[in-house]
């Protein structure tokens, strides 16, 4: 049981920061609010204390293939304290296309307790098709994946009232993940109070199915940055929490 709970703990961040496709909200293409050199430092918190830590950084600008891409690397470990119960050490990458901001490239590098993955996808957005271990997969148009859909969240103008949808891939399946701007509210951090956005996932479907209902909030700063400012998941009586710590401007 206390293994769950501390995957849950540290990679609530990394897999579900945010899943967007707006239906209202138009896009900021020229102004992106990120650029190479941010870094985000994020404590993830199980029963009210530090579990680990996740970090996002935006490395380099590189050319994939013929197109111009962030690389974008994220990064999760336990404490040394939690690591005795259940070691998580997880990097993840996705490589952003800089104009449409969907992604060309995603790698999962995972080590959590005894479990291993290493795993590499391509994805061709023209065609629509990913490619995983030598195989094809069909893919909605400007599919995200488990990285890059809050770099894309954060390009967008949102408002109150807006539900937003986007596909997702997830290796071998899409999802369609929808959540709604729930309204405003002012959140406190180390650096003082931020006026946000509030969101709430509503659904996670596949192929028409509802898999999984939200229980989760989100909270989007309103700033020209539109950074994460904290995020809490929720499983039956267990919650776990992660709170932005540490940024540094690009």
């Amino acid at each position: 049981m206390i293994k769950r709970i501390l995957a849950i703990a540290i990679l609530l961040l990394i897999f579900s920061l945010g899943q967007p496709l707006n239906l209202s909200s138009e896009f900021v293409k020229s102004n992106p609010p990120f650029g190479v050199g941010e870094r985000m430092v994020f404590a993830i918190k199980a029963f009210g204390i530090t579990a680990g830590h996740a970090t996002l950084e935006i490395k380099e600008i590189l050319n994939l293939d013929g197109h111009e891409v962030y690389h974008i690397v994220v990064t999760a470990q336990t404490t040394p304290f939690f690591s005795l119960f259940y070691r998580i050490n997880d990097r993840l990458e996705t490589y952003l296309d800089t104009k449409e901001f969907y992604p060309h490239r995603y790698e999962a590098h995972l080590e959590e307790g005894k479990y291993r993955k290493d795993e590499v996808i391509i994805y061709d957005q023209e065609r629509h098709i990913a490619y995983r271990k030598g195989k094809e997969i069909k893919i909605p148009p400007r599919v995200q994946d488990s990285v890059s859909v809050y770099y894309y969240l954060r390009t967008l103008n949102l408002k109150t009232g807006d539900v937003i949808r986007v596909p997702i891939n997830c290796g071998r399946h899409n999802y369609l993940l929808t959540f709604k701007v729930k309204g405003e509210e002012s959140i406190h951090t180390k650096d003082g109070h931020h006026q946000a956005f509030i969101l709430v996932p509503q659904s996670l479907t596949l192929e028409g199915e509802v898999k999984r209902k939200g229980q989760a909030t989100a909270w989007l700063s309103m700033t020209e940055k539109a950074l994460l400012l904290a995020k809490v998941s929720r499983a039956g009586i267990f919650s776990a929490q992660a709170v932005l710590i540490d940024w540094k401007k690009f």
